[in-house]
């Protein structure tokens, strides 16, 4: 099905919506509205949002209106109806409650989430050397930052643990996570690493055994520990 004036068709245009990216703020259903009477490219840029709403691709192309139908003053207007949800909804679980034969219908994907991928790698930490460290990267639509996402599942998941905690034993301290010492550890490992980067060991300058002796015992074990030594310091030195 075409309409006058349109470069898309009807199919078109509902698989160019499809791919629609909207942050909405409130759980009831809205009504967008798009009107364009000039020539040229339509996209979700032209479609007016409500408080509360954000486009984030407003780039989206979704059809053209030609030179022709433009100079007649007519205009190109589309109802599109948005609503919050989890998971898939299919077009047949829509028409069960759907009234208006006018209105189509297009089944949705309302996860934010593209993909998520992980991996898990050894680490110590400390004298410490059994320890597992994950790394996690999530690409979300943008209707959901990724930090969110995570956020988000990690909070439903504490929700279904949480029907595990009546009347638990109290768990020890140490068995819990510290998220400031996890913090804190962090940063004084960055620290340590890039120590570790810039030490050089003294032991290259080739220096006779009982000058590098001497600087071992006047704990200056890099070069980079030397350049920062007074001459009060090295004069000290036996």
């Amino acid at each position: 099905m075409t309409l006058p004036g349109i470069k898309d068709s009807v199919l078109d245009i509902v698989l160019n919506l499809k791919s629609l990216i909207i942050e909405m703020h409130d759980s009831e259903i809205i009504w967008l509205q798009l009107n364009k009477k000039e020539a040229g490219k339509v996209t979700a840029a032209d479609i007016k949002t409500p408080s509360g709403v954000e486009i984030k691709n407003p780039d989206l192309y979704i059809t053209e209106i030609d030179p022709g139908f433009a100079s007649k003053n007519a205009e190109f207007s589309l109802s599109i109806r948005v609503e919050k949800g989890t998971g898939y909804m299919s077009v047949d679980s829509l028409k069960a409650r759907e009234e208006d034969p006018s209105v189509i219908l297009i089944d949705a994907n309302f996860s934010p989430v593209i993909s998520v991928t992980y991996d898990i790698h050894s680490v110590r930490s400390g004298e410490v050397i059994n320890l597992d460290s994950l790394d996690m990267v999530v690409k979300t639509t943008g209707s959901l930052s990724p930090d969110d996402a995570v956020k988000f599942a990690a909070n439903m998941l504490q929700s279904y643990v949480a029907l595990f905690n009546e009347n638990a034993r109290e768990v020890e301290p140490g068995f819990l996570a510290d998220p400031k010492a996890i913090l804190e550890h962090e940063s004084a490992q960055r620290v340590h690493d890039a120590e570790r980067e810039a030490y050089t060991p003294i032991e290259i300058l080739g220096l006779s055994p009982r000058t590098l002796n001497a600087l071992v015992n006047g704990e200056i074990l890099s070069i980079e520990g030397l350049t920062k030594c007074t001459e009060a310091k090295l004069g000290s030195i036996k």
